[in-house]
């Protein structure tokens, strides 16, 4: 990825229109007592969490403390045990994946989700399709506004690799690409959508130092087009020069929920990530 991978500018033109052309919220997303069981165990209890519009939250926690469960309930994977989902005004709890996504939330994969005939391309404009929503029967017949349709996605799509540097890696098959790149094509297939809400599910993982700064880049320039953005991540430098607000989960509960700068400095992080001191 180059530094001029990507604009705020750029990004806000694309979405224009789009979900992030919407009016102010109080939170884009907010849970409350939200838990989640699987069997005796407790994989997420009792968690209230609000995501302000337009800023980046990060959620952080050790391995198992209820990360992917919490993206999982959230785009309608898991149903909760317990508890409430609020998106946008609406309750999304319990309601499943193609339902959430259609009122504006997606969502990238910590375990890259790549579809292995497709192309670059191909790839971006699943997202398009998702969106625009053309049916069986304009599928079946083609009439000319679907066709019309069809060509605009294609054309929408190929913006969004441009967005991310990709363009000239269009016609390559996606699972193809380098490890890096792939985590940018996921990211500018969940954008195809308009999102209001983005969901990056450990985006910096395995990637080098210099893709990780890139990534960086564009996370902040997707902020400046007005996307709200949720992430799980490891990489703590990543997140602390990323994120708004930083909430820390620890075996499934909320220990923190604050600035950066105040989370780095909370006893309880401290020993949740380093153990308590003799």
């Amino acid at each position: 990825m180059s530094d001029a991978t990507v604009t705020g500018e750029a990004i806000r033109r694309h979405l224009a229109g789009g979900h992030a052309a919407r009016g102010p919220q109080p939170a884009d997303l907010e849970t409350r007592g939200l838990s989640r069981h699987f069997g005796g165990v407790a994989a997420l209890t009792d968690l209230d969490l609000a995501v302000a519009p337009g800023t980046v939250t990060a959620v952080i926690g050790p391995n198992g403390a209820g990360k992917t469960t919490l993206f999982n309930l959230l785009t309608g994977v898991l149903r909760p045990s317990a508890g409430a989902i609020r998106f946008l005004g609406r309750e999304v709890a319990g309601k499943p994946p193609h339902a959430v996504a259609a009122l504006g939330m997606a969502r990238t994969f910590q375990n890259l989700q790549l579809f292995p005939q497709m192309t670059v391309l191909e790839t971006v404009q699943v997202g398009r399709e998702a969106r625009r929503g053309a049916g069986f029967l304009g599928a079946l017949f083609r009439p000319p506004p679907v066709v019309r349709a069809e060509r605009a996605a294609r054309e929408a799509a190929r913006e969004q690799l441009a967005l991310v540097g990709l363009a000239d890696r269009a016609d390559d098959l996606a699972t193809s690409l380098p490890f890096g790149q792939q985590r940018l094509l996921e990211i500018a297939r969940a954008l195809a959508t308009e999102p209001a809400l983005l969901l990056l599910d450990e985006p910096a993982a395995g990637l080098s130092a210099g893709e990780r700064a890139a990534l960086a880049r564009l996370v902040g320039d997707i902020r400046a087009a007005g996307v709200t953005t949720l992430l799980v991540e490891h990489d703590m430098a990543f997140v602390m020069r990323l994120a708004d607000r930083v909430a820390v989960l620890n075996f499934g509960a909320k220990i923190a929920d604050d600035s950066p700068a105040a989370v780095q400095r909370d006893p309880a992080v401290i020993a949740a990530y380093l153990g308590e001191e003799e």
